[in-house]
């Protein structure tokens, strides 16, 4: 009897342990025969009412409706799950389910994607030829280490904000104190001449208040405009430049536990999430450029020369990315330097074909 009792708590605690792991499961109405209802922690660090947190809301609602509302999502916005130093570790072992996750995070753990966190390794205004060329490589990737890549994420361009003065060249940047997150951004910024400075994002906007930096390299939508850093800064420069490379990742575990009608139903949800993403890009850029006019600022547009000598120091450093990644970073570095190559041929923003989730 007592065999049995013990045999019965194992199958319990591995019973409790899966669904931990997998999210939590639930069955609906119907009764023990319907499909479970698969809910997911999803962490993200922008707020709510940021790009990023409406797109993501959207997706949340094609998810539940694309399934049939046998996948949810809770949303755990703002870092109120866990932190960006947190969020690769826990997409490894299950503590979130679905996360917002960027190169600048995931490449000190996954070290083979090191090279993507460049500056300049393509143009930030054709980010979705790096959705489509890089997405399943990158999945691959990350698919060893626990983590598999649903999507790579509408991206906006680098802008830099200074409070002393226009930011064009490297001899503009020289000397200054610039908040960078992530190490290769921050020795591209030594390259351009300036003072990488590491802060924490959410107080970045009194570091620019009390001069404690001078500067900020960040992306318009996702940095500048949602913390309202133009109001710090008078001077705002916009570049080509990318932004820190985004996914939307997820356990791989969590992936694999869902039925293959249930993954088709979260690729549905993810290209209809990207079109409305994408527009939402479009959309709050108008919004900021509005904002610098309206608040004063001076705005200058980098030119065409002047973003390719920023880019070219900035690439010198892709030798030394490429030693760390191996020989699945240098695939990437080249499938980079395939899009850059691309640059003579249009791109029409507003326009993402089906087929935007990884397979």
């Amino acid at each position: 009897m007592i065999k049995k009792i013990i045999c019965i708590l194992l199958i319990f605690c591995m019973s409790v342990t899966a669904l931990v792991a997998c999210g939590t499961a639930t069955t609906n109405n119907e009764g023990d025969s319907a499909e479970d209802v698969k809910v997911f922690k999803f962490s993200f660090g922008q707020p709510l009412d940021s790009t990023d947190g409406r797109g993501y809301q959207y997706f949340a609602q094609c998810v539940e409706e694309e399934s049939n509302g046998s996948i949810k999502l809770e949303l755990y916005p703002a870092s109120s799950l866990l932190s960006n130093d947190e969020v690769v570790d826990a997409l490894m072992d299950g503590t979130a389910d679905i996360a917002h996750v960027t190169v600048a995070y995931l490449s000190p753990v996954v070290k083979e994607i090191t090279p993507l966190e460049i500056p300049g390794m393509y143009d930030g205004t054709r980010y979705m030829d790096f959705a489509y060329d890089l997405r399943d490589p990158v999945d691959k990737i990350c698919n060893e280490y626990g983590i598999k890549i649903l999507a790579c994420l509408p991206a906006c361009n680098m802008n830099i904000a200074c409070t002393k003065k226009t930011i064009a060249t490297p001899e503009d940047i020289k000397g200054l104190n610039v908040r960078v997150a992530g190490v290769w951004m921050g020795k591209a910024i030594s390259e351009w001449g300036g003072n990488p400075v590491t802060i924490t994002l959410a107080d970045v906007p009194t570091a620019l208040e009390r001069k404690t930096v001078d500067a900020v390299y960040g992306g318009s939508n996702t940095v500048m405009f949602p913390f309202k850093l133009y109001e710090m800064a008078d001077y705002i420069s916009f570049t080509t430049l990318q932004e820190n490379l985004g996914f939307i990742g997820m356990h791989l575990n969590s992936w694999n536990a869902l039925s293959s009608e249930q993954q088709s139903a979260m690729k549905r949800a993810i290209d209809k999430w990207g079109i409305y993403t994408e527009q939402l890009q479009l959309d709050d850029v108008k919004a900021y450029r509005k904002a610098l006019t309206d608040n004063g600022n001076v705005v200058y547009d980098l030119t065409d020369e002047e973003n390719a000598i920023l880019i070219n120091k900035s690439l010198g450093l892709i030798d030394e990315a490429v030693k760390i990644a191996g020989p699945k970073g240098q695939e990437l570095a080249d499938i980079c330097e395939r899009i850059r190559a691309k640059y003579d041929k249009p791109y029409t923003p507003g326009i993402i074909p089906e087929g935007f989730a990884a397979e």
